[in-house]
This record gives structure tokens, sequence and C-alpha cells, in this order.
């Protein structure tokens, strides 16, 4: 069971999950086995935790303005989603999905940096 908030944007009901509302038909099958995770969440979690292992190989100073751009396509198709008749596809949320989670992590290393 996903616990949720219902609450209503722009007229819209929407319903609000806390980590994924793990719709089906939005979740990737491995071996048979529907994943609890919709692909975007999927994504993210790979962007965010890919970012450190990429830090290790290749050091480089963080950005706050990369981060900010990485996360920008998952909003714009989240929204475009909620908004309009549009409905993403799991190839495309994946991809949103993982520039927004590896924004994220990039987003706290310059945050660390900045901050200490």
């Amino acid at each position: 069971m996903h616990k949720s908030v219902q609450m209503t944007v722009a007229g819209k009901k929407i319903r609000l999950y806390f980590f994924c509302h793990g719709i089906s038909e939005r979740c990737f099958t491995l071996w048979g086995v529907k994943l609890p995770l919709c692909s975007r969440c999927c994504g993210i979690v790979v962007g965010a935790f890919s970012f450190p292992l990429i830090l290790a190989i290749k050091p480089a100073s963080p950005h706050l303005l990369a981060s900010i751009v990485l996360i920008i396509p998952m909003i714009l198709d989240g929204f475009a989603q909620l908004l309009t008749a549009y409905q993403s596809n799991n190839k495309l949320r994946f991809a949103t999905g993982l520039l927004a989670g590896t924004g994220v992590s990039v987003l706290s290393s310059t945050l660390r940096v900045l901050l200490a």
C-alpha cells in the first residue's frame, strides 16, 4: 500500500504519492516480475546513485546551473501530463527520471561545496 495525499492543482484533483505511485502500466517488468517503482522513479534512483560513481571515476566540480538544467525535463514532462491530454511513455519517463536523479545528486553535491 502506497501512502498518498489528495489535493487540487489548477482545478484538477491529483494524488501525491510518497515515494512512488506504482501504477502497473508505468512500471517496468524484469524477468516476468513487475517492479514496485514506476519507470520515472527507477530513473531517479539510478541517476541519483550513478553521479557519485561518475565523480569517483572522474572528479569534477559540481554546478548549480547544471543541476537545474538536468531536473527541468522531468518537471516539464510531468506537468505536461498533468495539465494536458499528453501521455508520456516509459522510456521517456525513465530518461527524464535519470536526468532528474542525476540533477538532484549534482545539486546536493553543489550545496555541500557551497555551504562548506
